[in-house]
């Protein structure tokens, strides 16, 4: 294997466990409400965890490589043990009454931008 992939692989598992530990200190700090929707509160809890389980193994085969998808599946990675762990996400962010989100989901927000950026990229050489 090459220095690069297995830095890459190392990268990515600290990075996993680092998110996974802010996510449940933050859940701890504040408290937290479980979300058994997936985004934006949209409820399909029959079939939401292995619509995202399939989701995130196309994205993982066909953005191999790019570091955005690595950003994104780190956050989703947290969510889906989160699902399995409570039955739904740990949302602890509190807007006006209204359980927001959590940092899983900003992770996933800024893998989506950079992803978006490095095809841009790819695609005006």
């Amino acid at each position: 294997m090459k220095k690069k992939t297995r830095l890459r692989i190392l990268l990515y598992v600290v990075a996993f466990f680092v998110l996974y530990f802010l996510h449940d200190y933050l859940a701890g700090v504040w408290g937290y409400q479980i979300n058994k929707g997936m985004s934006f509160g949209v409820n399909l809890e029959l079939v939401q965890n292995w619509l995202m389980v399939i989701v995130l193994a196309v994205n993982l085969y066909v953005f191999r490589g790019k570091w955005g998808m690595m950003v994104l599946n780190i956050g989703a990675l947290v969510n889906i043990m989160d699902r399995v762990k409570f039955g739904g996400v740990r949302d602890y962010w509190n807007f006006m009454g209204w359980w927001v989100n959590n940092i899983n989901d900003w992770v996933i927000g800024v893998g989506i931008v950079i992803l978006l950026i490095e095809i841009w990229k790819e695609n005006t050489k």
